[in-house]
């Protein structure tokens, strides 16, 4: 039976080995006895095509000579994956965690050298707070079956690779544990069908060039997830985002790790019970008016930093801060404030002599309007 040892946290390479853990239960439809080749069979090609994370180089070589693997060492985790999509046996585990000399050991059995992307966050949380180690300069070593563990994590959580950013998508610490502790595959299928889903709305949201805010505003406005949890009955849901890049050859580094909260029932619909009788209808068109695709609002903010920035870019900003505090913390004011920036907006360009400035000034008055009939 797969001991689950140490606590769940938020470093990288726990939240990589704990994502393939759940991956493989869901693959092997069991909590107690994990299979390899059926994980392994499941990756799809399609995705491990996006996946463009490269290996370390030189600092990679060993765990690829250990794994019996014939690839480059510049090349992607995508393409590591897919090598390994011949691997085989069944087996248990655990994840205990040992200091064996200069070594942190993950596992047991047959050892080998980590890929250095689990060492992104320098072991955070391991060697400082568990093991009594700040000082010392420890190698990190897991089984095989740690290993084959925590790159199946990196395919199940990877979002998107774009030039050297690389975002991923885990559960929350807490929510991983709340699944490995339930031991309910329905559930376990149910909560991934809704990341999944959270997943490829915020690898759109990224690929536009949205701010944090604004993909935090997407996930938590779409109509389509709001629908899913709904279905599926599931009252919450707690990921984490998390952006890595990669700095030289053989060094990771995680620049953002973001929570995302996800309610069937959002905080701000019992607040807007006390303004509007169909607080439904509100999430529909805001929703509705941020859609990327025809969204002036997203338009003018991506046009930030641009050659062809919009004069109203900095209120359109504005605007979906206010709108953002409002959605996430019930702030009332963040309202006030994205109506007030929509009325900057097309007051700003009304009288521009700009034929397409004119026309975005209609597209602002058009988004106040279906703003007042909201009741």
């Amino acid at each position: 039976m797969a001991q689950v040892i140490r606590t769940v946290n938020d470093t990288l390479m726990s939240s990589f080995l704990y994502e393939g853990i759940l991956f493989l239960i869901r693959s092997s439809g069991n909590f107690s006895s994990f299979n390899f080749p059926r994980a392994y069979k499941d990756l799809d090609d399609d995705k491990l095509d996006r996946i463009k994370v490269k290996l370390a180089g030189r600092n990679d070589q060993g765990a690829i000579n250990q794994l019996g693997l014939s690839i480059s060492n510049k090349a992607s985790y995508g393409e590591l994956l897919r090598e390994l999509k011949r691997t085989s046996g069944m087996t248990s585990f655990n994840l205990n965690v040992t200091i064996r000399g200069n070594s942190i050991v993950v596992g047991s059995g047959q050892m080998m050298t980590a890929f250095q992307i689990f060492k992104a966050d320098r072991f955070t949380g391991i060697s400082c707070l568990e093991l009594g180690s700040i000082s010392s300069q420890l190698k990190l070593i897991f089984s095989r079956e740690v290993l084959l563990t925590g790159l199946l994590g990196i395919y199940s959580s990877h979002v998107l690779s774009r030039g050297k950013e690389h975002y991923f998508l885990f559960f929350s610490p807490e929510e991983a544990l709340n699944l490995l502790l339930s031991q309910d595959l329905k559930k376990l299928e149910k909560y991934f069908m809704v990341k999944e889903e959270s997943s490829d709305e915020i690898g759109k949201a990224i690929e536009r060039g949205f701010t944090t805010e604004t993909i935090i505003l997407e996930l938590i406005l779409s109509s389509k997830i709001l629908e899913l949890m709904m279905r599926e009955n599931l009252d919450k849901l707690s990921l984490t985002l998390v952006k890595l890049s990669q700095e030289g050859r053989g060094t990771y580094k995680v620049y953002e790790q973001i929570p995302l909260n996800l309610l069937n029932r959002p905080y701000y619909l019992d607040l807007l019970e006390e303004y509007f009788s169909n607080p439904s209808e509100f999430s529909r068109t805001i929703s509705r008016l941020l859609r990327p695709e025809d969204s002036v609002i997203m338009d003018a903010v991506r046009s930030m930093g641009t050659r062809g920035t919009y004069r109203e870019a900095d209120n359109a900003l504005r605007a979906l801060h206010g709108l953002y505090r409002f959605v996430t913390l019930g702030d009332v004011s963040g309202w006030y404030e994205f109506v007030r920036e929509m009325v900057n907006s097309y007051s700003k360009l009304s009288g521009s002599n700009d034929r397409r400035e004119r026309s975005r000034s209609m597209a602002y008055r058009r988004i106040l309007t279906e703003l007042g009939r909201i009741r």
